[in-house]
């Protein structure tokens, strides 16, 4: 057998980010509740703030103390709750503004965009500082003046819509996109559908491009103003379009997608680690994998700050959609601070199909996907591959190659940047088809506004981009 035929076949078996979509549009019931119980870890730590997984060191990276300006480190645990110093970080200055009590957040580079692999990145207000991936003292990466001096949320792009870099979020409101050589461009900030101002977004994440019409956009709570954000990819330096997805929520801390075919880390019992800040009793709880059921996996998590309690949002899944569905999963948990997922991510670039393949010889592969933002099963994408009556609508050339290249991600192939945000622009334009995709429906686009985008997609298909064709 050709070897990216059989590496194509072997990566059915962390077959991602679609499968889930299926059991919600099908209208199975989400778990209700989660079983926290406490992570046991020894020496104990200092009032811990932010947390992310490491895989190159194999532990959980915590920042620590909130409070004081000295003796500021990062603490790695095991998967047995052994603690040790992983890095240092540099002393904090007095503020003028608050008490020394500071929100240091951290994020682990995936090793893309060009950033390291395993790199840690610590945000200092305006300063973010690195450390090596096997620790040590912490070096200056950047500073943003547009940042406060303290609250500033992290992340990494690893779904690509956002070219696979740092995204900033600061407690006024500004979201930031970083390279690796440092340099910041304002994506849009939040300030204006803040009351007075106070928005405190902090740790969001990029959606996989599963989750509905949202899928590749920016996802980030704000703790001060009680909404849920979604930041879109497509636009202009400052002016990228800014969605309240929900509002009245309590504190919303972080933003978490909870992964498919969850696994509990090591000998830990857990795979979601959550911090419960209490002062001196601050104290770390953890997840198994079996709380997180097929219904909700690659749904968002998220935890509020105010009142203890994590919910599930669902993936939208029409473009004037106001209010997301909303399940409870945890609740009296206390005051949530940093949490995180422990997954690791498949190596390997993996390799594409086109329609054909899909529609011929891997026909069995096709699943139920969201397309402009609206659930399909997975026997209508089907008849919409087998569709091939175009007549000149650009909405049924467009949804062919949509179609292959989720697939395509879903079955592991890596993405470039072009193409994972050609991905969101194909999902928008659908979205103003005037219909459900033919012979499904009787939606329509012209060619001419289509064609664009659609060549981004069937050169990655066909191989002439990305990890290149299964032959």
């Amino acid at each position: 057998m050709n070897i990216r035929i059989a590496n194509f076949r072997k990566a059915t078996n962390y077959f991602v980010a679609m499968f889930p979509i299926a059991l919600i549009a099908a209208g199975c019931t989400p778990l209700l509740q989660g079983a926290a119980s406490t992570f046991t870890i020894t020496p104990a730590l200092n009032e811990p703030i932010g947390v992310a997984y490491s895989s190159t060191a194999n532990k959980l990276l915590f920042s620590q103390p909130f409070n004081g300006k000295t003796n500021r480190l990062v603490m790695g645990v095991t998967d047995a709750g052994v603690s040790s110093v992983f890095g240092t970080l540099p002393d904090r200055a007095s503020s003028l503004l608050h008490a020394d009590a500071w929100e240091d957040y951290i994020a682990v580079s995936p090793g893309l965009g060009g950033f390291t692999k395993g790199a840690v990145f610590v945000t200092q207000g305006q300063n973010i500082v690195q450390i090596a991936p096997t620790g040590g003292a912490a070096a200056f990466f950047t500073n943003i003046p547009g940042l406060t001096d303290t609250h500033t949320g992290i992340a990494f792009d690893d779904v690509g819509t956002f070219g696979y870099q740092m995204i900033l979020t600061g407690q006024n409101g500004n979201i930031y996109a970083v390279n690796a050589t440092g340099v910041a461009i304002l994506l849009a900030s939040t300030a204006g559908l803040s009351l007075q101002g106070q928005v405190a977004v902090e740790n969001g994440q990029v959606a996989p491009l599963s989750w509905g019409l949202y899928g590749g956009w920016f996802i980030v709570g704000a703790e001060d103003n009680n909404k849920v954000f979604a930041v879109n990819p497509v636009g202009t330096p400052g002016q990228h379009q800014v969605i309240v997805l929900a509002a009245g929520y309590p504190g919303p801390e972080t933003v978490r997608f909870i992964p498919t075919s969850p696994v509990n880390w090591g000998v830990s019992g857990g795979i979601f680690f959550d911090i419960i800040y209490d002062g001196p009793a601050t104290k770390v709880i953890k997840f198994p994998a079996a709380d997180f059921g097929p219904s909700i996996q690659g749904q968002a998590l998220i935890p509020h700050e105010d009142d203890g309690i994590i919910q599930v949002m669902n993936a939208f899944s029409s473009p004037t959609a106001t209010s997301p569905t909303l399940f409870s999963f945890a609740a009296n948990l206390g005051q949530q601070e940093g949490s995180t997922f422990v997954t690791v991510v498949p190596s390997g670039p993996g390799c594409t199909l086109t329609q054909g393949g899909y529609k011929n010889n891997f026909n069995s592969k096709v699943t139920a996907l969201f397309l402009g933002g609206t659930p399909y099963s997975a026997s209508q994408v089907n008849a919409i591959l087998q569709n091939n009556a175009i007549r000149g609508n650009g909405a049924l050339s467009l949804a062919h190659q949509l179609i292959t290249a989720k697939l395509n991600v879903a079955y592991g192939a890596s993405i470039p940047p072009a193409v994972a945000l050609a991905i969101v622009q194909a999902d928008q334009l659908l979205a103003t088809a005037g219909g459900l995709i033919p012979p499904v429906g009787n939606g329509y686009l012209p060619t001419s506004a289509t064609s664009s985008v659609a060549t981004i997609l069937d050169d990655y298909n066909n191989g002439i981009t990305g990890p290149g064709h299964c032959n």
